[in-house]
């Protein structure tokens, strides 16, 4: 009975047994910086950033508007002054009678304005900052594809540590059942006790439930990287490649070219165009302006028109200390941006510093765990063959084994850490060589 639960369990939750791919690291990420919707988000930024240039680059374009207007009115100043932009006042207009007391006159006006700005200092400047502000909205893009690109390395990473311990398991589970039936050779002999049978039983049973975990894992995992990549298929993934010691990039660090660094420096360099455009706001603006209207008494008629054009040019001396207060809050804000991207490059250098201390750890960690490994491997083999000898006691080799089972896991999990760490460093480094 126990046996066709250990079964039933295998059969079960077995990864063979669901939808399975194989896939490659640079494939994980290409179909992750693809289909991402955290990237699609960073795409929307974008395109707003765009409209907002395109908008203030509205303001050097002419604008042109076309509008009809009707009127009525009994009013003495209008009716006359209608008359005449209508080109049919009479003699009998002139008369003071009529004039006091005119009749109930229409008008109509349609008229087509355009109006062209030649030049404006603050239109200039607000236009450079959101030059600066979209690029400053393209370096953030550019930074949340490089950590898409480290969590799609930590995934895959996980991954192959969960496959490598997964097939430990399984030749360990190997071993196990083998070991049970020699046991069970040695019970029948009267060598062993019923007791060393039943721990072996048990041994098996933990080793099925941990496969049946890893195996969770792995699904776990898939699903989440296919939520990275912007895919909703039930697949399981399956690393091509094996588990190893990844080598090192060698990127020299210059912190300020980095992409968040830069997109910091651009949303300061957008505030201080925008602190210049209220500091020299008091410039004088110039426009140009015309209109072309006709008249008529008649709805779109036009027995009469007139043209009306001019140069404008136009001080804002004094609007209330807005521009002053304006000055002020730009200003703070630029200080304490400065300073956040100080803070942020010293953490940035503290981060890698400790992570290129962690790297050498785990290179250590990893030299000193290979020998452990050796040292426990020697060691089983001889408690193995005494035990076949009927030498040893059965719980003694069952500690040998699991010794060996978690100094190799140690290594996996060393070389996956070591992976991971020279991942964040590379992530750090990123667009900083």
């Amino acid at each position: 009975m126990p046996k066709l639960f250990l079964l039933i369990l295998v059969l079960l939750f077995h990864p063979v047994l669901h939808a399975q791919e194989f896939i490659s690291l640079n494939s994980a990420i290409e179909r992750v910086l693809s289909t991402n919707q955290d990237l699609k988000m960073q795409d929307v930024e974008v395109k707003i950033a765009e409209a907002d240039l395109k908008k203030i680059n509205s303001a050097w374009l002419p604008q042109l508007s076309l509008s009809h207007t009707l009127f009525a009115t009994d009013d003495p100043l209008n009716s006359f002054g209608f008359k005449l932009q209508e080109e049919r006042i009479a003699q009998k207009d002139f008369d003071p009678v009529y004039l006091n007391n005119p009749e109930f006159n229409i008008h109509n006006n349609t008229k087509l304005s355009l109006r062209q700005s030649l030049f404006n200092y603050q239109v200039f400047e607000n236009k450079r900052g959101l030059q600066a502000r979209k690029l400053g909205v393209d370096f953030q893009r550019m930074r949340v594809s490089e950590k898409l690109v480290l969590e799609t390395k930590n995934t895959y990473s996980d991954l192959q540590l969960l496959y490598a311990t997964l097939d430990l398991s399984n030749e360990t589970l190997k071993t196990l059942q083998e070991k049970e039936r020699v046991v069970r050779q040695l019970q029948e002999q009267g060598l062993v006790k019923t007791s060393d049978g039943m721990f072996v039983q048990m041994e098996l049973t933990d080793l099925n439930l941990k496969i049946q975990e890893i195996t969770l894992h792995i699904k776990d995992l898939s699903k989440y990287l296919s939520l990275l990549m912007g895919e909703s298929a039930d697949v399981v993934y399956r690393p091509e490649s094996l588990l190893s010691e990844q080598a090192p990039n060698g990127s020299d660090l210059i912190l300020k070219n980095r992409s968040d660094m830069k997109a910091a420096m651009s949303f300061i360099d957008s505030r201080k165009h925008g602190l210049l455009a209220e500091k020299y706001g008091f410039i004088p603006s110039l426009h140009v302006f015309g209109e072309l209207n006709f008249y008529d008494k008649n709805i779109f008629s036009f027995s009469s028109r007139s043209i009306f054009t001019g140069i404008q040019l136009s001080w804002d001396l004094f609007n209330g200390n807005l521009r002053a207060y304006e000055k002020a809050r730009l200003d703070l804000e630029i200080k304490r941006d400065e300073l956040s991207l100080d803070r942020g490059m010293d953490q940035a250098k503290l981060e890698i510093s400790k992570l290129r201390n962690q790297i050498e750890l785990f290179k250590s960690r990893i030299l000193l765990t290979e020998e452990n490994v050796k040292w426990a491997e020697e060691s089983g083999r001889i408690l193995n063959d005494r035990f076949l000898q009927g030498l040893e006691k059965t719980v003694e080799v069952m500690s040998a084994d699991n010794l060996i089972f978690e100094k190799k896991l140690k290594l996996l999990e060393a070389i996956s850490n070591l992976n991971k760490a020279m991942y964040q460093l590379d992530y750090l480094n990123a667009g900083s060589k």
